[in-house]
């Protein structure tokens, strides 16, 4: 049996997107490599963050959409709000984040890999982005729950398979990566959950949203 159209389209995105988001690793592991390496100064590691952050929070958005058919010029006012919002709010953990580099830098001996462990968490934020991209979009497509975690909490497992439209999803309070999913409030805020909202076809799940929130 062949894969549905809105199958395959999602395996393309899928792509494309684990591209975008090695594009945006290597950008932020670029900054912190040269702040410690003492070839760039704070001031640099800042800026350079900060292109990275509003370069690779415009293209997870951007995918998110296409993913359900629309394009960046089919931004809403509420939609652009929400997303320079996401940048305001990771910019404030930057200069911090080159503080600790610069008190562990390589002239002090320190090593870089753990720096760059942190760069990890940064990237998870990637596709929370995407999945509010397609939540939020304006065509309220029909969404459904992906697990790809081999293991995976019993908040997500009781949402896999669910399949809602996005503004039932809003209106549930609910996302990959929200903050009262088991995962999460396990990991203390940490971005750990793997699931994504995939665009699907057919009817939406009828009944009642299974109990998920447990902080």
């Amino acid at each position: 049996m062949k894969p549905s159209l809105s199958l395959r389209l999602h395996q393309m995105a899928l792509v494309k997107r684990l591209k975008s988001q090695a594009s945006y690793k290597a950008s932020l592991r670029a900054a912190v490599r040269g702040l410690w390496q003492g070839t760039t100064d704070i001031t640099q590691f800042f800026e350079m963050f900060r292109s990275a952050i509003d370069r690779g929070f415009e293209q997870a958005w951007a995918e998110g959409m296409r993913e359900v058919g629309l394009s960046m010029a089919d931004i809403t006012p509420e939609e652009r709000e929400a997303l320079d919002h996401m940048k305001i709010e990771e910019r404030q953990y930057i200069f911090p984040f080159g503080l600790d580099i610069e008190a562990a830098d390589k002239a002090s001996g320190a090593a870089l890999e753990p720096h760059l462990k942190r760069v990890e968490l940064w990237v998870k934020r990637y596709n929370n982005l995407r999945n509010q991209a397609k939540q939020m979009a304006q065509n309220d497509p029909l969404l459904e729950w992906v697990r790809h975690a081999e293991e995976s909490c019993t908040s997500c497992i009781k949402l896999s398979g669910q399949r809602r439209r996005s503004s039932s999803w809003t209106r549930f309070g609910v996302r990959p990566q929200s903050p009262g999913l088991e995962c999460m409030c396990g990991a203390g805020g940490v971005d750990v959950c793997k699931c994504e909202f995939v665009p699907a076809e057919g009817h939406a799940t009828r009944g009642r949203l299974p109990g998920w929130r447990v902080c």
